[in-house]
């Protein structure tokens, strides 16, 4: 009995998760961009500090270090985003006062080079690698700040843009994700005067199907390998499902919002620092959700409490988060998530 109650003792102790300090960014920066690059390492560029920034930093996971790029991008980019293309190289987009600006990352060269930009401004919009290797560009605000539903497509290996079509909604700070046929939800977003429906654009038809309702001011959204889509918003939690146009909302309060959101090897979704959903504080909690049960735990802490954190998934299944913003002021904290232990340590006898 005095065994089991200790086997019992030492898994409830036994922690979920383990959040380590990696270092310091070279300047404090809040929303910066994080990019898994081919070979493993990580691409942390610009931000916000008490200006936009264009410095960029190469995390190394074999020797967990991070080292300042000699090159700068050519202009800051803040809440920018950012997408691995085919061939390696780093797509960056908007952030920037020049709301048009494309800059391209090289990893073999170190160097960022200005591309040719769209035809339209495409501010606080998410870029979604189509299957063919192109990506979209869709919705954001105009060079008047205000929200466009203009699409277009860029072409890495021409380096150039196409028109393709538009949104059914003008759309800023939406969250856009890749369906397995190929078309693209654009789940919510912010709008000129409210917020937009959600909808399902094909890049290929250049067609919209609205659904109705289906409004989410601030959603991240996450694509699952069986084809669903999790949306988290503010603090609600729903799922996608494409063939019967419906959302499902499986948690209806978390504890907090404006979290970094990360889809685990495991299929599990990492929530790390944020705000408290009552206070508006930031938080150090980082939990573990499980979409299968809508389960929500929490298995560490961030070093410093903080929002607009940026999170990449590393190939060995850790979490870099990069950045972010206290209470007062952006910051340089980069922790490392490593999950929970392959092998636990035998428990005492």
């Amino acid at each position: 009995m005095r065994s089991h109650l200790l086997t019992i003792l030492f898994l409830l102790a036994t922690p979920l998760g383990a959040t380590t300090l990696i270092g310091s960014l070279p300047q404090p920066a809040s929303n910066p961009t994080a990019t898994l690059l081919a070979d493993g390492r990580v691409l942390i560029a610009g931000g916000y500090s008490t200006q936009r920034l264009n410095n960029a930093v190469i995390y190394d996971p074999a020797t967990r270090t991070l080292t300042p790029l000699a090159a700068s991008m050519n202009s800051g980019h803040a809440q920018g985003s950012s997408i691995l293309l085919r061939d390696g190289r780093v797509m960056i987009t908007g952030g920037s006062p020049a709301a048009v600006a494309v800059e391209i990352f090289d990893p073999a060269t170190g160097l960022f080079t200005v591309n040719s930009p769209p035809q339209s401004a495409h501010d606080y919009a998410p870029l979604v690698m189509l299957p063919d290797g192109r990506v979209l560009l869709a919705g954001g605000t105009d060079d008047t700040g205000n929200p466009t539903s203009i699409a277009e497509i860029f072409d890495p290996v021409a380096s150039t843009w196409s028109a393709d079509g538009n949104l059914a909604e003008p759309r800023f700070a939406q969250a856009a994700v890749l369906l397995p046929d190929g078309k693209v939800l654009m789940a919510g977003g912010l709008g000129a005067t409210s917020d937009p429906d959600s909808e399902i654009f094909d890049p290929v038809a250049k067609t919209s199907v609205v659904l109705p309702g289906k409004v989410f001011s601030q959603p991240i959204g996450v694509g699952l390998a069986n084809g669903r889509v999790i949306i988290i918003n503010t603090v609600t939690v729903s799922v996608f499902d494409e063939s019967a146009q419906s959302f499902n909302i499986i948690k209806y309060s978390l504890p907090t919002s404006g979290q970094a959101v990360v889809l685990l090897h495991d299929v599990k979704l990492l929530l790390a620092g944020g705000v408290d959903s009552i206070t508006g504080a930031p938080v150090s909690a980082v939990y573990v959700f499980d979409p299968e049960d809508s389960s929500l735990t929490e298995v560490d802490t961030l070093q410093v409490a903080r929002r607009e954190t940026a999170p990449v998934v590393l190939n060995d299944g850790s979490v870099l988060l990069a950045g972010g913003y206290t209470a007062t002021a952006a910051a340089a904290t980069v922790d490392l998530y490593t999950g929970t232990p392959r092998h636990r340590a035998a428990p005492p006898r």
